[in-house]
């Protein structure tokens, strides 16, 4: 593998490209939408027991369908704590759906969703985590600077001390699993049917927004969060892409979804939880302009201060693993082709005796 060369600056040894990890394995169309279907079912219909479960809870509370709010997550007279755990367990099982569902219809292994390299990196997973966790708290503080008026302190020692390990526990599964599905499967997915690793980061960035437009924090501006929700999209899907493997999006997400959790909520959240503070009002365009800064400062910070500080160690940048010897593929490869060569005859190390003196024999016979 030759040196690759970014921004003018050499790079570490770089594998074959994120999207291209889908070539291999089996990929008929009809694996895809099979994938899909049952995906769909372990995530809408056996994800939606614990919140079946905890509204049939309100029920036994004496609650009326009149106090069940599913589109904001809420059931009245339940903790939102449990509402918390609840969502958060239907995308649990989003998780389990990609892990079991799409190594098994595409017979090739899980960590192909997740790097091109042959290891995990769980260093480029805190890097992501720890880089934007500061950024949003950053960027909270100067929100409060700006407008003190519409922060408020809701501290709760007993329920905080629940939240914090629900969170720790629940956020980074929550965000493996929306990575995995839409910033490694249909990634790759949309990466084989547009052949353009941008059109397919696009693609992945508004399927990732449809399900969020059920949020409630599309009533405070619809188009605003829909942009919100394609810009925070298309960002990771970006990340992806430049980085091979998702692991740097996942912290990225995690370590937003996490601040959000524990540290700062706002009205109408999708994820209502007893966090340290509470902005009374929720701006969809500020939102927009601030995680677009954010981005941006994520980006240059990342890839061209920390990276090039502190690169990668060399077992995190492993080339991909060669395919397996007598590997079959039920499409051939984009752009492949095969020469068929003519057979070469088979001859011997040495003439033989015989065939010597013939030879000698038509050489007399061409100088008389």
């Amino acid at each position: 593998m030759q040196e690759m060369e970014l921004d003018g600056q050499p790079t570490q040894r770089m594998g074959q490209r994120f999207i291209d990890l889908a070539l291999p394995g089996n990929n008929a169309a009809w694996r895809y939408i099979v994938s899909l279907v049952l995906i769909g079912f372990f995530w809408l219909i056996l994800g939606g027991i614990p919140y079946a479960v905890l509204v049939l809870a309100g029920g036994m509370f004496g609650n009326t369908t009149a106090d069940i709010d599913p589109a904001m997550g809420v059931v009245s007279g339940i903790d939102p704590l449990w509402s918390y755990v609840a969502i958060n367990l239907s995308l649990v099982m989003l998780l389990v759906g990609v892990c079991v569902i799409a190594p098994l219809m595409h017979g090739r292994a899980l960590r192909t969703l997740i790097t091109t390299r042959r290891r995990i990196s769980w260093r480029r997973f805190g890097q992501g985590f720890g880089l934007f966790f500061l950024l949003a708290a950053l960027d909270a503080v100067v929100e409060w600077r700006l407008n003190p008026s519409d922060f408020a302190t809701n501290f709760d020692s007993t329920r905080f001390l629940i939240l914090v390990p629900l969170a720790v526990i629940l956020t980074p599964l929550q965000v493996a699993a929306e990575e995995l599905m839409f910033r490694g499967y249909l990634i790759q997915m949309l990466g084989r049917i547009l052949r353009s690793p941008v059109a397919a980061a696009v693609g992945a960035a508004v399927l990732f927004a449809v399900p969020h437009f059920f949020n409630p924090e599309m009533e405070s501006g619809a188009v605003a969060m829909a942009l919100n929700y394609v810009i925070m999209g298309l960002f990771m899907g970006l990340l992806v892409l430049r980085d091979n493997r998702i692991e740097l999006a996942v912290g990225v997400h995690a370590g937003s979804n996490f601040f959000l959790a524990v540290f700062m909520t706002y009205p109408d959240a999708a994820l209502t939880t007893p966090a340290l503070f509470t902005t009374t009002r929720f701006d969809p365009v500020a939102s927009l302009i601030a995680f677009c800064i954010m981005a941006i400062v994520f980006w240059l910070l990342q890839f061209h201060v920390i990276d090039r500080a502190c690169p990668p160690p060399d077992d995190d940048e492993a080339p991909p693993e060669e395919p397996l010897a007598g590997e079959a593929f039920e499409e051939p490869l984009v752009g492949a082709e095969w020469v068929d060569y003519p057979p070469v005859p088979e001859c011997d190390s040495e003439p033989s005796a015989e065939n010597r003196l013939q030879e000698t024999a038509d050489d007399a016979d061409e100088r008389g």
